[in-house]
């Protein structure tokens, strides 16, 4: 998937992940989900999101975008892989 940029409108946002939704609804059940793709979002420390972000994310604060994605994530009972587990710095970006 590629996620919509940050200087999309609200609309444009709301109305990508509504799509992605009811991709991931038409999913049976038994099948494992895995989403790949540029979201577009920079994942912060903020511990409100720690449950679906981890611990290792690279950038200070959470982006409008990323607020989008966590609670994507936070009601389909997902989680971020990528920021789950240490990596160097330099390898936290791509």
């Amino acid at each position: 998937m590629y996620a919509p940029t940050e200087d999309r409108t609200e609309e444009t946002k709301e109305q990508f992940y509504d799509n992605l939704q009811y991709l991931l609804d038409k999913t049976p059940e038994r099948d494992i989900k895995m989403i790949f793709g540029d979201v577009n979002a920079q994942l912060g420390k903020e511990r409100l999101y720690n449950e679906v972000t981890g611990q290792h994310t690279l950038h200070e604060e959470t982006n409008r975008n990323c607020e989008l994605l966590c609670e994507f994530a936070y009601a389909n009972s997902m989680v971020f892989m990528s920021t789950n587990f240490q990596h160097k710095r330099i390898h936290k970006i791509t």
